[in-house]
This record gives C-alpha cells, sequence and structure tokens, in this order.
C-alpha cells in the first residue's frame, strides 16, 4: 500500500533533486502495478468467498426449510390422529394394579350429550387414560422399570360406564409393584426418553430398547430410592424437552442433552414431583391441568430453553397441583379422566392462552373430586 507520506516525501525530493524525478516515477510505477496485481487477487478472492457464501447461506435456508417440514409434517400427523398408520378410535383406561379395558372413542359432542359421563366406575380407582387405534401396540412400564409390549385389540373391550376391569395379559405384577406409564408406540421413531417422578431422564435409541424389551430388561434404575419411570416420550431426537412439576415450575432444553445413562433433568424442591412431560416443536404450545380442574394454554415462545440439563427450572404456572401438561394444537380436545371415573371432553380452544405465568381457568367443579389422566384428540373426533 502506497502511504500519503511517502507521496509528499517523493514530492519534496523531485522538487528539491529535479534530476531524481524519472527515477522515483519509476519506483512508483512499479509499485503502481504491484498494487494492481494485488488488487486483482483480492477480487478474485472476494468473488469466490461471496459465492461460497451464498452457497453456505442457501445451504443454511435448505437446512432450515427441512426442519421447517419435518416438524410440519409431524404435527400433521398428529392432527389426524396416526399411531401406527390407523386412525385413533379408542379410548384406554388402565388402574396401578395392572387392570385395563378397551372403549369406542366417541365424539365431542356425542360424549358431551350424554347424561352419564362416567367412563369407569369410580371405585375401580381408574388411573391412566390414553387414546389409540385398535392395531396399535402399548408399551406398559411399572415402578420396578420393567416394560411389556401388548397390543390394543388383546385388551377387553367394554361400554361405558366400565364395571370391571380385566388385568392386563402377561403383565404379572409383583405384590409390591405397579403400572407406572402406559405408552402408545408409534411406527416409526429415533428416540425414546423416559422421565422419572424425581426428574430423572433417559434416552434409548430404537435398536436398544427392542433390545431391551426382548431381553424382558428394566428400562430404567433411578440413584434416588423410591423414584420410577413415569413418563416416556417418542421423538426424533431433534426437538426439545419439556418437564413441568406439581408446584407449577418447569424446564426445558435439548433433547441431544439427555444420554443413554441416568441423568437429573430438574432439581427439584423438597416435597415436589414431575407431573408430566412434552416434546417441543419450534412454535409450540402446552396445556398445563391442575387436579382441581383449572386449566391454562401456554405459548412456549415466552419460555426459553436452558442451555443444560438438571437447572433448578422456572415458574410455568401459579397452579397450586399440577397433575397433566401436554403439547396442543388449537383445535385439539382435552379428555380429562377424574377419580371417580367421570371422563370431561374440553375443547382446547376454551383454555385461556398466553405467553405468560396463568394461575388457569377453572373448567369444571369437581368437589371432592379429582383429575387423574388426560389425553389428547389433535382434531375433534367425531360420532
Amino acid at each position: 500500500m502506497i502511504h500519503p507520506d511517502d507521496v509528499a516525501a517523493w514530492i519534496a525530493q523531485v522538487r528539491q533533486q529535479p534530476e531524481a524525478a524519472p527515477g522515483i516515477i519509476e519506483a512508483l510505477a512499479a509499485r503502481l502495478v504491484e498494487l494492481d496485481k494485488q488488487n486483482e487477487a483480492l477480487r478474485d478472492e472476494l468473488v469466490r468467498l461471496s459465492r461460497g457464501g451464498e452457497q453456505a447461506a442457501e445451504e443454511g435456508r435448505m437446512a432450515v426449510l427441512t426442519r421447517r417440514v419435518q416438524s410440519l409434517e409431524r404435527q400433521l400427523e398428529r392432527s389426524i390422529g396416526i399411531q401406527t398408520g390407523s386412525t385413533v378410535n379408542s379410548m384406554l383406561v388402565f388402574t396401578l394394579d395392572g387392570r385395563g379395558a378397551r372403549l369406542p372413542l366417541l365424539g365431542l359432542d356425542a360424549w358431551q350429550r350424554r347424561a352419564d359421563l362416567r367412563l369407569v366406575a369410580g371405585h375401580l380407582r381408574p388411573r391412566y387414560l390414553l387414546l389409540a387405534s385398535d392395531e396399535a401396540e402399548l408399551l406398559l412400564i411399572t415402578d420396578k422399570g420393567r416394560a411389556t409390549r401388548l397390543n390394543v385389540g388383546e385388551i377387553g373391550a367394554a361400554q361405558a360406564p366400565v364395571n370391571y376391569l380385566s388385568l392386563l395379559r402377561d403383565l404379572g405384577l409383583d405384590l409390591d409393584e405397579s403400572l407406572s406409564a402406559v405408552i402408545a408406540l408409534p411406527v416409526s421413531f429415533d428416540r425414546f426418553t423416559l422421565v422419572t417422578r424425581k426428574g430423572y431422564v433417559r434416552s434409548f435409541r430404537h435398536a436398544e430398547l427392542d433390545s431391551l424389551l426382548e431381553r424382558r430388561l428394566p428400562l430404567h434404575s433411578s440413584p434416588v430410592a423410591g423414584d420410577y419411570p413415569a413418563f416416556g416420550l417418542f421423538s426424533d431426537g431433534q426437538s426439545e424437552l419439556l418437564i413441568a412439576t406439581r408446584i407449577g415450575k418447569g424446564v426445558r432444553f435439548p433433547e441431544r442433552l439427555v444420554g443413554v445413562q441416568s441423568t437429573l433433568g430438574i432439581q427439584l424442591d423438597r416435597g415436589d414431583a414431575v407431573a408430566g412431560a412434552a416434546i417441543l416443536e419450534e412454535t409450540a404450545t402446552v396445556v398445563i391441568v391442575g387436579v382441581d380442574g383449572t386449566a391454562s394454554r401456554r405459548e412456549m415462545a415466552g419460555f426459553g430453553a436452558h442451555a443444560t440439563a438438571g437447572n433448578r427450572g422456572r415458574i410455568l404456572t401459579r397452579m397450586a397441583d399440577v397433575v397433566a401438561v401436554a403439547a396442543v394444537q388449537a383445535e385439539a380436545v382435552l379428555w380429562l379422566l377424574t377419580a371417580n371415573g367421570e371422563l370431561r371432553p374440553i375443547p382446547a380452544a376454551q383454555v385461556p392462552s398466553g405467553p405468560g405465568v396463568s394461575s388457569g381457568k377453572q373448567l369444571m367443579k369437581l368437589g371432592e373430586d379429582r383429575v387423574v389422566a388426560l389425553a389428547v384428540t389433535s382434531v375433534p373426533v367425531k360420532a
């Protein structure tokens, strides 16, 4: 580069020694030729970098679009009720001691027109509610971490209100063992994540889960006494995990942070426990349900993710006692099962939604009854 001070010095020298002008001009010309070559090289490099940047930017845009399309495809599958390639048509109810029944899934209007909203007799103490197709396969997990596959079609059929529940075949619970989670197995998935009642998480690849199930080995052993698997989530491994607790705290972090070893997902306050977990897409909304029949929808854009797992969590809701959380669409229907066996379907659109902390809306008056389970249909089910 030619500095202005050098130019001033050359001019001064020419004025003092005119005979030196030819040599100075020759040197200056040589320097200009050298600079021109450097400029051409720089222009070539800039063009190359610009083209490379455009290519990288295009590749980045394509990657974002691909992830968005995959997210929309997953939302579309949920919205039309696909679980194993078939339409969701059964409602399944289970008890802690391993009994269950399969009932036809009525539509929202048809169920609301019923004079008797009981799904199952209260003395049977229902605990789990699940929606699936008759061709689906279930994964049943106990509080000892043992897991069993079971086809929905093998569960005894019944009509509401159910007054008797049959013991589930091949479950074979010990006297001190209880059913702790019931999950519908999708046709394909990349990752299965277990969340325990005390906030520990563990992830399995598809092949690893199949291997453990075939060998009838426990899926989980928590480092905390009295802990047990409570929630199971299937995903592509590229989303985020939300864990919510009974007192209304929650944490959100990338699924990739969950390993094959049991790790802490959330630090719980004394007396607290995990109340629910959900897989979150880019723009997710979750419904939060309390035992007293209150509910709220929270837009997760206002609840940022942590960079690590095992945090103490932030306030997710002001509800006093959370019983369930689930990612939902605006068109979804919430099916709430109570301890007395009543089934209350409520359109998600009736639940207030917003980006901030909420105390929820009272959806129903339960008196001495309480909500024990939540199931979601992504679109209203017709009769």
